[in-house]
């Protein structure tokens, strides 16, 4: 069984890796689906660096960079496009954008096209999420919790902020773990 994980990935970083990873336990099939705006987070990171950066933290995933093809900002359109392509049956998210599901264009339409939700959790309870669920009338929901205290609007603020004792902090960890390369961390720095 196949599972779209989207999300703006903006940047993208080890809770997302997490995620996309312990999707593999669950799912024949995880494929990265990097969404090109959130209506509720303005996309601050420049699209350029943000796509280079995704190709090196998901380097072992597919990619689907197809759904540009589409033109629409829209989840529901990226979706109707995406499945003329590929039958996935899961859409994993974070649980920011779940617990908004209902306020995305056509967000009916977009609950039509799979049999399970994957949510990460890092922000809100298992409780509000199945609130949501309940309340959307999901049958399936799968929820994943995020050890990580660390999001892209966290990191976006560090950079903007000129906190690079900060950033080099987390690019230790992140190295530790070999997460990111030299190249991204030369990519974070021109944004300091």
């Amino acid at each position: 069984m196949k599972v779209l994980y989207g999300g703006t990935f903006a940047p993208p970083h080890p809770g997302h890796y997490y995620i996309a990873n312990i999707l593999r336990f669950y799912f024949d099939d995880v494929v990265i689906l990097p969404t090109p705006s959130n209506p509720w987070k303005p996309l601050e990171f420049p699209m350029e660096i943000r796509n280079k950066l995704i190709s090196i933290m998901f380097s072992n995933f597919y990619i689907d960079w197809h759904h540009y093809e589409s033109g629409s900002p829209y989840l529901v359109d990226i979706l109707d496009y995406l499945q003329e392509r590929y039958k996935y049956l899961a859409f994993a998210l974070g649980d920011d954008v779940f617990l908004q599901l209902d306020k995305f264009k056509d967000f009916k339409k977009i609950l039509e096209f799979f049999k399970i939700y994957v949510v990460a959790i890092r922000n809100h309870t298992e409780e509000d999420v199945r609130k949501k669920q309940e309340e959307l009338g999901i049958k399936e929901v799968l929820i994943i919790h995020s050890p990580f205290n660390l999001s892209s609007t966290l990191v976006r603020r560090l950079l903007k902020e000129n906190q690079i004792q900060k950033i080099e902090e987390i690019y230790r960890v992140l190295r530790y773990h070999k997460w990111y390369t030299d190249f991204m961390y030369q990519l974070f720095s021109r944004h300091i």
